[in-house]
């Protein structure tokens, strides 16, 4: 055990004092350290990627959803004009008189 005097302070510690200490002396130590540190960056990558892969694909759907919207109102609009057409037929070849209320 030794002691470390400071200014208006004295610490007692296990260790040498602490400008005297290396930070970790041990490899092992710092080995786990580097190697809690790079699976926890890892992790937190992954973790963004995934979520910026999300995104991406739920804005792909939203845009997909528009189409299929386009489309089928352009399918609509089609077969709309479509029974026009009939019907003005119809009413060329057959007299269509209204229906008394």
């Amino acid at each position: 055990m030794m002691v470390c005097a400071l200014p208006r302070l004295t610490i007692v510690t296990t260790n040498s004092c602490p400008d005297r200490a290396g930070w970790m002396q041990n490899k092992g130590a710092k080995l786990t350290l580097f190697g809690a540190v790079l699976i926890s960056s890892l992790t937190i990558f992954a973790v963004h990627f995934q979520q910026d892969q999300e995104r991406e694909n739920m804005y792909k759907g939203v845009l997909r959803d528009d189409e299929r919207r386009r489309k089928k109102l352009k399918q609509r609009e089609e077969d709309l004009e479509e029974s026009r057409r009939k019907r003005e037929l119809y009413e060329r070849v057959q007299s269509v008189e209204k229906a008394p209320e």
